[in-house]
């Protein structure tokens, strides 16, 4: 029985797939335009112009840094490591104090990046908290904040359930990015 690789289904696909990306790109900007027209970022009169004028500007969510692993492995999976193992050391608490306030810094300012590039709700949040927990950690570790012998564990556990928290919340309340009207008002 002679073998058969079925080449011809795929060349009569082959030959419809134009035609089917054209229904589906008119579909997705019939779409497109009307949540546009609903935020009032589309006039309705626009006509194609709206058309060019939105494929020049990319989605919020394809701006987002969190979309790609690697950002958040290096911005939040690295600083956290640290301040684990910033803990499981013996180190003194001014070298714990600059590993907790560099970790710190490094993940607040990748939330706020964030904030700016795509409008992603809770980074508004967590990028000043991460900044005020890398200012709390260096007054801990000059002496400056009396929190007691466990003030490292006060610490850690003010920054997860904050982070957590922070994260969470304004995103539920207020959806996961800023509304392009947002930003224009004053």
């Amino acid at each position: 029985m002679p073998r058969r690789d079925h080449a011809d289904r795929r060349v009569r696909l082959a030959f419809r797939l134009p035609s089917l990306r054209r229904r589906v790109e008119a579909a997705a900007w019939a779409v497109l335009r009307l949540l546009l027209l609903r935020d009032g970022a589309l006039s309705a009169r626009s006509g194609d112009y709206g058309k060019e004028l939105f494929m020049s500007i990319e989605p919020r969510a394809a701006r987002d840094l969190l979309r790609d692993w690697r950002v958040p492995l290096l911005g939040y999976g690295l600083p956290t490591t640290a301040i684990a193992a910033s803990g499981a050391l013996p180190l003194t608490t001014g070298v714990r104090a600059a590993i907790w306030a560099v970790a710190c810094v490094i993940m607040g300012g990748v939330c706020l990046a964030n904030a700016f590039r795509c409008g992603r709700v809770h980074c508004y949040f967590t990028g000043p908290f991460l900044l005020a927990m890398s200012g709390a950690s260096i007054l801990y570790g000059a002496g400056v904040l009396p929190l007691g012998a466990n003030g490292w564990n006060l610490l850690g556990l003010v920054l997860l359930v904050g982070a957590v928290l922070l994260m969470t919340l304004p995103e539920w309340v207020f959806g996961r990015y800023r509304r392009a009207t947002d930003r224009t008002r004053t």
